[in-house]
C-alpha cells in the first residue's frame, strides 16, 4: 500500500493506528479504520504538541 501511494510504510502504519479506535472488549468484530477519526486524532495531537505562546497568557500586554 505504501509503495502504491509513494510514502513510507511507517507512515501508513501510523495512520492506521490513529484511525482505528481501541477495542472495548475481546468479543465481536474488530473496529475498522476511519479517515475522519484519523484526522481528528492527528489534529488533537498537533494541538497538544506545541508550547503555547507567552502572549496568550499575559493579559496586561493584550489591550
Amino acid at each position: 500500500m505504501a509503495r502504491a501511494i509513494g510514502c513510507s510504510p511507517t507512515t501508513v502504519g501510523n495512520e492506521r493506528k490513529r484511525g482505528t479506535p481501541p477495542r472495548k472488549s475481546s468479543k465481536g468484530r474488530k473496529p475498522g479504520y476511519s479517515a475522519r477519526r484519523g484526522e481528528a486524532v492527528y489534529k488533537a495531537n498537533r494541538k497538544r504538541s506545541r508550547k503555547p505562546h507567552r502572549i496568550c497568557h499575559c493579559t496586561r500586554f493584550i489591550c
